[in-house]
């Protein structure tokens, strides 16, 4: 009888936990003021893409600023002691401000207590995100837009924030302001080769005075799906694009880096036109080798594994 007794109640456990749960949840939401109008979306702003300058993040533990790149316009970002280009995935975040809306309005900040505010995360701000546009022209001052933020939401990954007028407490979507208060993991564009490689009809490679350009290989393959190289250049190719970017050369570095010689380059075409040169360059320095690659897309030297870069660059000898 104490058995079935003793087996009811370990049975049971998962079910009070749960209860206590849920309970909890419901206490909280019941303790967070609501609004009349809590459920509406409501558009906080709206920029395009095209016309955001800088966006600054500042949190109690990092700080980012993403500046746009004269030239070809896209972003570098300044991340603590990090630098270094933007991936495809700050584009992608910055859609989010096209419109920007709040996922709904928690609370009027008129009368709200200390104990509110410290609950909501936003007394002090926890972090404050700055988004600022194009000028016009050179006379006038450029526009911004700013929101405080605070705490996550209770169970959820979304955020309390301070609408741009102060007026309301509202909540964002997690995806609206992911990434920025980890930049480095979120951002940081580690790739060597851009997606050029997948539409070109041919690459050539030079080594010293040694050149060789491989075709596409004329066989049929699925619609809109290149076929791959002639020879042994695929696998070649495949350990290239394996290789990653450890870090973005200073400007120091870049100073010395633009006076070496390429040991290799990589020159991806579309016809006869260069639609993307990568250069491997070895550097010496003080007792120190170190390997960097340069891109004409990317326009900056990133610095890669020495002991992957060596083999690609010896493996490369056999297809001339």
């Amino acid at each position: 009888m104490k058995t079935k007794i003793r087996s009811k109640v370990k049975s049971d456990i998962p079910l009070y936990g749960t209860i206590l749960a849920v309970s909890l949840a419901l206490a909280w939401w019941a303790s967070t003021p609501k609004s009349t109008s809590d459920s509406r979306q409501v558009r906080l702003f709206s920029v395009s893409p095209a016309a955001i300058e800088e966006v600054q993040w500042q949190g109690a533990n990092q700080t980012m600023i993403a500046r746009r790149r004269e030239g070809d316009g896209r972003f570098w970002i300044q991340s603590g002691q990090d630098s270094f280009l933007a991936s495809d995935r700050f584009d992608e975040s910055l859609k989010f401000f096209d419109p920007l809306e709040a996922k709904r309005i928690v609370a009027p900040t008129t009368g709200m207590t200390d104990e509110q505010w410290k609950a909501f995360g936003l007394k002090p701000a926890s972090a404050k995100l700055t988004i600022k546009l194009k000028s016009v022209s050179a006379s006038e001052k450029s526009e911004s837009w700013s929101i405080e933020l605070g705490n996550l939401s209770f169970g959820t990954s979304d955020r309390y924030g301070l609408s741009p007028d102060g007026k309301t407490v509202i909540l964002l979507e997690a995806d609206a302001i992911s990434g920025f208060d980890n930049a480095v993991a979120r951002f940081f564009d580690r790739s060597v080769l851009s997606k050029n490689i997948d539409d070109a009809d041919s690459a050539e490679i030079e080594k010293g005075k040694s050149k060789k350009r491989f075709a596409r290989q004329n066989i049929k393959t699925a619609e809109k799906e290149k076929p791959p190289f002639e020879g042994p250049f695929n696998d070649w190719l495949d350990k290239f694009e394996r290789l990653r970017a450890l870090r973005y050369a200073d400007a120091t570095t870049e100073e010395k880096l633009t006076q070496l010689q390429p040991e290799l380059t990589l020159k991806v075409l579309k016809g006869d036109r260069i639609g993307e040169e990568i250069s491997m360059k070895k550097m010496d320095d003080m007792g120190k080798t170190t390997w960097w690659i340069f891109s004409s897309i990317g326009k900056a030297h990133l610095e890669i594994s020495a002991n992957r870069a060596e083999p690609v660059v010896k493996d490369a000898e056999s297809l001339f």
